[in-house]
C-alpha cells in the first residue's frame, strides 16, 4: 500500500500532466522519467516511501499491488475528481481500492479530526496532539468552520483542565451561594467607580473606555466577572505550560515557573454566533449571550501586557442567581503533553516572563494602576506583582 499525496489542484495537475504526456507520445506503458522533465518530481514523490496527507479532508491510500504506475495514477485521477465533487467515500476496483475517512464539512466537533499527529480521547474528551503542526490545524479548523457561520475561536492556555470555566469573582472552595454572588459583584462595580475616581486609568486620546476598566483590571489580577482569552495560539500554549505561583502571606505576588504537571491544556472556546461590533465601543463586541472586549483596541498600546499577549476578554451578558460558568462558550480541548510543548516554545527571550508580562518600566498602564488604584476588597484580590 503507498499513500499519494492528494492535497488538492497541484498533485492533480501533475498526475493528468503524466497521463496527458503517455497518451500524446501513443505509448500507454510509458514510465513517468520518459514522459517528461515536468513529472520527474511525481515519479520520486508517488513511488517512493510511504507518505500520509488530506484531499479536503479526506485520507487517500492507494494499493499498487499487481498494477502499473499508469493505471494507479489513471485510478487515482479519478479519485481525485470524485473527492473534488463529494460524490462517494469508497472507490474498490478489480486491482486496487482507494479509501478515506469522509469528515463531514458540517462538523464542529474536534473528535472529526484523526491522523496526522492527532487522536481523539474519547474517555477524556480531549484531542491529544504531538506536533506543532497538528496543534495549528486543530486550532486552525474550528476556526474555519464556526466563521463560517460568523463565530470566532479564541484560545485558553490552562496547565489543569477543570470541570467549569468560571470568572475569578465567582471562584469559591465550596458552592457559590447567592449572598456571596451578589455581594462581590457589588464590591466590584465600587470599586471599579472608585479607581475612575483615583483616575488609576490612562484614557485614550480619541475614545474614551470606561466600558474596557473592569476588563483592564482582570487582565492585572483583580478577580472580576471576565475570562482571559487570547487569539494567538502559541500565547495560549505558554500559559498551558506555566504555573502562576503566588506567595502564601501575599498572594499579589506573581512567579512564572514550569508546571509540574504531565499534560498541558489549551481551550477553543466561541463567545457565539452572529458576533456584531459596538461603533461606540472600538475593541467591544456581542453576541446574544456573551461580551467581548480586544484590550488592544479598548486600551491604548500604554496597556502593554494586553498587547504582548495578544490579550482578549469575554463574559455572559447576565448572572442569574447560580449560574456563572461559561460551558457553551467551550468548543473544544487539546491536549498536549508538557515536554512536548515546552520543547515547541523552545528558549527564545520572546517566551520569557519578562516580556509576557511587561514590567511597570514598560507597562505604564501597570504603574499607574501600581500608583494610584485604591486598596483593593479581600474577595477581589488584588494586583499582581510579577517576579522574574
Amino acid at each position: 500500500m503507498t499513500s499519494l499525496s492528494s492535497t488538492g489542484t497541484c498533485e492533480s495537475y501533475h498526475v493528468h500532466t503524466w497521463l496527458s504526456c503517455c497518451q500524446r507520445s501513443g505509448r500507454s506503458e510509458r514510465s513517468p522519467r520518459q514522459a517528461g522533465a515536468k513529472c520527474r518530481a511525481l515519479h520520486h514523490f508517488t513511488l517512493g516511501s510511504r507518505n500520509r496527507s488530506r484531499c479536503q479532508g479526506r485520507e487517500l491510500n492507494v494499493d499498487r499491488s499487481a498494477s502499473t504506475p499508469e493505471k494507479t495514477l489513471h485510478r487515482t485521477a479519478h479519485a481525485l475528481q470524485t473527492a473534488r465533487r463529494g460524490e462517494i467515500a469508497t472507490v474498490s476496483e478489480a486491482r486496487g481500492a482507494i479509501r478515506w475517512p469522509i469528515m463531514d464539512p458540517k462538523a464542529e466537533h474536534l473528535s472529526s479530526l484523526t491522523g496526522m499527529g492527532l487522536k481523539w480521547n474519547a474517555k477524556e474528551a480531549v484531542l491529544d496532539c504531538t506536533s506543532p503542526h497538528a496543534l495549528t490545524r486543530a486550532a486552525g479548523y474550528l476556526k474555519h468552520v464556526l466563521g463560517q457561520r460568523g463565530a470566532r475561536v479564541l484560545f485558553r492556555g490552562q496547565t489543569a483542565l477543570w470541570k467549569e470555566c468560571i470568572p475569578s469573582l465567582f471562584r469559591t472552595k465550596g458552592p457559590l451561594s447567592q449572598h456571596v454572588q451578589s455581594r462581590r459583584i457589588q464590591q466590584l462595580e465600587e470599586y471599579v467607580k472608585e479607581a475612575r475616581q483615583a483616575e488609576a486609568f490612562i484614557q485614550g486620546q480619541r475614545h474614551p473606555f470606561e466600558f474596557a476598566h473592569e476588563a483592564i483590571l482582570q487582565h492585572y489580577g483583580i478577580r472580576t466577572r471576565w475570562l482571559d482569552v487570547v487569539d494567538n495560539i502559541w500565547v495560549a500554549l505558554w500559559f498551558a505550560v506555566h504555573d502562576c505561583i503566588q506567595g502564601p502571606k501575599q498572594p499579589t505576588f506573581w512567579h512564572f515557573v514550569e508546571s509540574p504537571n504531565p499534560y498541558s491544556y489549551v481551550l477553543l472556546m466561541s463567545p457565539g454566533e452572529e458576533e456584531h461590533e459596538d461603533r461606540n465601543q472600538p475593541g467591544c463586541s456581542e453576541t446574544a449571550d456573551c461580551i467581548v472586549v480586544d484590550l488592544r483596541v479598548a486600551a491604548p498600546s500604554l496597556y502593554l501586557r494586553p498587547h504582548a499577549q495578544h490579550g482578549l476578554l469575554f463574559r455572559r451578558r447576565n448572572f442569574p442567581p447560580g449560574q456563572v460558568s461559561l460551558p457553551s462558550c467551550l468548543r473544544g480541548v487539546i491536549r498536549i503533553q508538557r515536554s512536548l510543548a515546552k520543547a515547541w516554545l523552545g528558549a527564545g527571550h520572546l517566551h520569557d516572563p519578562h516580556v509576557v508580562f511587561p514590567p511597570p518600566h514598560y507597562d505604564m498602564g501597570y504603574a499607574r494602576l501600581l500608583q494610584s488604584a485604591p486598596q483593593v476588597p479581600r474577595d477581589l484580590g488584588g494586583i499582581g506583582l510579577v517576579f522574574p
